[in-house]
């Protein structure tokens, strides 16, 4: 059995003065990740993230973020993550603020998370074996097949 991985990631952020294409493509260059925080009652904040950190707390399915700004601690859950469609590395991510029992129930479902994919593997693999076998596409089968087929080619014509 696999170590459950924290679903609970804290995360250092520091305030955006600037904005537009040209301060996010300075904010890459520079190891950090341009982001937004918002919320029903939470005015957007923009913020830089850690490049290193944030990639690795987003590859986590279910993540919720602990985000670390002057002081003010938030609770998010990424709302939207942009990539680069060539490269593949974070332009963008946008940070939705938790409530508490939202987080709750958030970490709750993340721990069955990983159990839950496990299972729907194990449903998609038998599903898969069940439609082979149903074609008629065993392994023995598969070989016999094969092996007539090649004593056809090799027999001279007769006529």
């Amino acid at each position: 059995m696999s170590a459950k991985k924290e679903t609970l990631v804290k995360l250092q952020a520091v305030k955006r003065e600037e904005f537009g294409k040209g301060a996010s493509r300075r904010a890459r260059r520079n190891g950090q990740i341009p982001a937004v925080i918002y919320g029903k009652t939470q005015t957007p904040l923009h913020i830089n993230l850690d490049d290193h950190s944030a990639t690795l707390a987003l590859r986590i399915p279910m993540v919720t973020l602990e985000v670390s700004i002057d002081g003010q601690t938030f609770v998010t859950a990424p709302r939207e993550v942009q990539r680069d469609p060539i490269k593949r590395f974070i332009k963008h991510v946008d940070l939705v603020v938790l409530t508490q029992e939202q987080a709750k129930v958030r970490m709750e479902e993340a721990s069955h998370a990983e159990e839950r994919a496990a299972e729907e593997a194990a449903a998609r693999l038998a599903s898969a074996a069940a439609s082979k076998m149903d074609l008629g596409e065993t392994p023995a089968a598969a070989s016999a097949e094969a092996a007539p087929a090649a004593s056809e080619e090799k027999a001279p014509a007769s006529e």
